[in-house]
């Protein structure tokens, strides 16, 4: 999966620089919101929610058709406690818990593509990138009650985890006024951490989740 997204990163590269040409210069401030869902591996999806997404960032036109993006973007992951307590046997102790909560912070470089240019109503558009990936897992307290006796137990997620981070999508910009716009963008981003599933302390090498953003941009003159 990493490899792949660093091939299309790459061809995303090598095609902008073809379209480098007339329309540089504009200088674009984003700011966005939205969901992440949790893509892989199998006990994120089994373990966390889709959760929220906001960020940001600014954007240089290479031509009309590319734009470099430098951005922010921050993703968190709620715990699903129900299935935890299933997985675990303790549905029926009338069990509690608190954290447990993963977030997903990423600053990346973006190459911004569109086969139609700037000028446009609305402008479809892909998007590659690399940067930074840090993964924040939450300590997990949970407790539950068997008879008379309380348990109570707190399961430590381990330290944030940092790592190079990619990210491929695609998108459509709107423009509402001459220098003003809204977007729309799913995209996935991977990342090559160890995320702790569960109790077991069994981990996966590779991260991945697609957050999906609906947000806007001006265009500075």
């Amino acid at each position: 999966m990493r490899r792949v997204s660093l091939i299309v990163v790459a061809a995303v590269l090598m095609a902008s620089a073809g379209w480098a040409q007339n329309g540089a210069g504009k200088i674009s401030i984003y700011a966005n919101t939205g969901m992440t869902l949790p893509v892989y591996p199998g006990g994120l999806t089994d373990y966390w929610n889709s959760g929220l997404n906001f960020g940001g960032g600014v954007g240089y036109d290479m031509s009309k058709y590319v734009a470099i993006q430098g951005y922010f973007n921050y993703n968190t992951f709620g715990f699903k406690e129900d299935y935890f307590f299933e997985k675990y046997g303790i549905e029926n102790y009338s069990p509690s818990s608190d954290g447990g909560g993963v977030k997903v912070i990423t600053a990346v470089i973006n190459v911004k593509a569109s086969f139609i240019g700037r000028g446009n109503k609305v402008i479809p558009y892909f998007i590659g990138g690399l940067g930074f990936l840090r993964e924040s897992p939450d300590d997990l307290t949970y407790s539950y009650t068997i008879g008379n006796s309380n348990f109570s137990y707190t399961s430590s997620a381990g330290d944030p985890k940092s790592t190079l981070g990619s990210v491929i999508g695609f998108g459509v910009d709107v423009m509402v006024m001459e220098n003003a716009g809204v977007f729309a963008e799913i995209a996935g981003g991977v990342g090559a951490v160890e995320l702790k599933i569960g109790l077991s302390g069994a981990d996966d090498g590779v991260l991945a989740y697609a957050p999906f953003k609906i947000g806007a941009f001006f265009q500075l003159p």
